[in-house]
C-alpha cells in the first residue's frame, strides 16, 4: 500500500514537473527566451489548423510562354555580346551591342506586365509584343553581323566543351 502511494506521488510529480516545463515553453519566446505577452488567453489553447487552401494554378498564356521562351534564348547571346563588345575597340559594335541589352530588358519588363493587363486588352498587347520582339530579332541580327564583320574567322558564341569527368580516364 504504501508502495502504491509512493508511486502515485512519483507519477504525481513527474506530470506537474512537465506540465509547468510545457507551461514555461509556450510562454517565452523561443528567439530570446523572453516571456511572451499573450493578451487573449483564449490562444492559449490547443487551437485547430486552419483548413488549407489549395494553391491557386496560373494558367499560363501561350502567347506569353512563346516571348519568355524567347528571351530565355535570347539572354545568353546578350550577355555574350555585351561582354564581346566591352572588349572590343569597335565603338559601333559597343553602342549597337548596348542598345540590344536594353531592349532586351525592356521587352522583358513588357512581358512581366502581361499577368496585370485586362483580358480584353491582351490581344492587343500581345501584336504590340510581337512588333516590338521582330525588333529585338533584327537588332540582334545587326549585333551578330557587326562582330562578324569586325571579327572574322571568329566564332559569334563561344562553345564550350565539355569536361570529361575523372572516372571516365
Amino acid at each position: 500500500m504504501k508502495t502504491k502511494h509512493v508511486m502515485s506521488s512519483v507519477l504525481a510529480m513527474a506530470i506537474g514537473g512537465f506540465m509547468s516545463l510545457s507551461v514555461a515553453a509556450q510562454s517565452t519566446t523561443p528567439a530570446t527566451g523572453t516571456p511572451a505577452t499573450n493578451p487573449d488567453p483564449a490562444k492559449t489553447q490547443v487551437q485547430k489548423p486552419a483548413a488549407q487552401v489549395p494553391p491557386k494554378q496560373e494558367t499560363t498564356d501561350p502567347r506569353k510562354e512563346e516571348f519568355v521562351k524567347g528571351l530565355n534564348e535570347i539572354q545568353p547571346k546578350v550577355t555574350n555580346y555585351s561582354a564581346k563588345a566591352q572588349e572590343s575597340k569597335n565603338a559601333e559594335l559597343t553602342t549597337e551591342a548596348n542598345k540590344l541589352s536594353s531592349m532586351v530588358n525592356e521587352f522583358r519588363a513588357k512581358v512581366n506586365r502581361w499577368d496585370n493587363t485586362p483580358d480584353a486588352q491582351k490581344d492587343q498587347f500581345y501584336q504590340t509584343l510581337k512588333k516590338e520582339w521582330d525588333g529585338v530579332k533584327a537588332q540582334q541580327a545587326k549585333v551578330e553581323g557587326l562582330w562578324a564583320k569586325s571579327n572574322p574567322g571568329q566564332p559569334q558564341e563561344k562553345k564550350e566543351t565539355p569536361k570529361e569527368s575523372p572516372d571516365k580516364k
